[in-house]
């Protein structure tokens, strides 16, 4: 049970989010708003962290216009990962030209129905949900047709106690079968 002295922290680390259309499959764009946040990166490549595959160095360039781009090892990245059009990466910058990628399928679910059926129990199942503070519950997932996934009971206590709101986007990790590391972004 969650504690009221114990309130979690969302993850404040900057971020930006890319579809992947057939442009973005060759070389990705930074949003250029984005820019001001690595004016901290001293060389011309980047660690994209992914928690199924590891870490990937993909080389930056900038181009006359001062459009950020990841080319070299980025095509790498896309085929490694197995990207398709419309999949929804969030790129959490960690400073020092490293990011952590979060993948989701065009329904915005870390759960595809392959990765479900690999991964996830048949049935309904007890899970630690963990925010980033570290901070546990205990909920129930229950997949539906092998297709999606329904968090259910604990949902709405780890909800409540990490401040969610309507417009806040959640990601989740799934760190083995009984755990998922919850990552919480303020509108």
């Amino acid at each position: 049970m969650l504690g009221k002295n114990e309130i979690g922290s969302p993850d404040r680390r900057p971020c930006f989010f890319k579809i992947m259309l057939p442009p973005n499959f060759t070389r990705l764009r930074i949003p250029h708003d984005f820019n001001e946040q690595l004016s901290d990166i001293n060389s011309n490549q980047a660690t994209l962290a992914s928690r199924t595959c590891g870490n990937w160095e993909v080389e930056l360039v900038k181009d006359d216009k001062g459009d950020i781009y990841f080319i070299r090892g980025w095509p790498e990245f896309v085929k490694h990962h197995s990207l398709v059009p419309l999949d929804i990466l969030v790129f959490k910058y960690n400073g020092d030209s490293s990011f952590d990628v979060v993948i989701f399928d065009k329904n915005g679910t870390q759960i595809p129905k392959k990765f479900a059926t690999a991964h996830l129990p048949h049935s309904k199942q007890r899970i630690t949900l963990r925010n980033s503070d570290g901070v546990s519950s205990s909920a129930s997932i229950i997949i539906f047709s092998r297709k999606y996934l329904a968090i259910t009971g604990g949902w709405k206590e780890f909800s409540d106690f990490n401040s969610i709101k309507k417009g806040d986007i959640c990601t989740f990790e799934l760190i083995d079968q009984t755990t998922m590391q919850v990552h919480i972004f303020r509108k």
